[in-house]
């Protein structure tokens, strides 16, 4: 019964639960079942290897269910990555020309991150500037749209153009 609930708590609470459950198991069991009763003393010697191969089992058992809980949710991430991979492929392959590409493919990433919207800007090394090549979701402003391939006014646009790191803006 007392393994149960460490391996309950353990699948329910996290690896802290299931850890201190089970060195409170340990600590019951001693008291309960082990003579001499109601204390935390051990007479024979066997009663130790009792005590030790229950607290091995429910630490081990508790280590393991919260490793399983971890994999699980790194396999769901993964799943999730795949999905939404899989969505930006399909969505550049029925875009017609290179532009309707950028578009599905911006898009697809303003869904992905739950953003209300997505600039796609290519860089030109010849003219040193960065241009607008595709957009998707909500204008800028609503009474002046950007029409695509006009040069950045975004100094984070050129930062990340010049140094090639990955950037995002999070405008309150």
């Amino acid at each position: 019964a007392y393994l149960l609930v460490v391996l309950g708590a353990s699948s329910r609470g996290g690896r802290a639960l299931g850890l201190s459950l089970a060195v409170a198991a340990f600590l019951c069991f001693n008291l309960l079942f082990v003579p001499p009763y109601y204390t935390l003393l051990v007479a024979r010697p066997v009663d130790w290897v009792v005590l030790a191969a229950f607290l091995t089992t429910s630490l081990v058992a508790a280590q393991l269910l919260a490793r399983a809980r971890s994999e699980a949710a790194l396999a769901e991430n993964r799943a999730n990555e795949v999905e939404r991979l899989s969505m930006l492929g399909a969505e550049t392959l029925n875009a017609g020309r290179a532009e309707d590409a950028l578009a599905a493919i911006a898009g697809v990433i303003r869904t992905a991150v739950r953003a209300l919207r997505c600039e796609i800007y290519v860089h030109d090394e010849t003219t040193g500037t960065t241009v607008l090549a595709a957009e998707s979701g909500v204008a800028r402003t609503p009474d002046a749209p950007r029409p695509l391939g006009q040069p950045s006014d975004s100094r984070l646009v050129e930062w990340v153009a010049t140094r090639g790191f990955a950037a995002v803006e999070l405008p309150d």
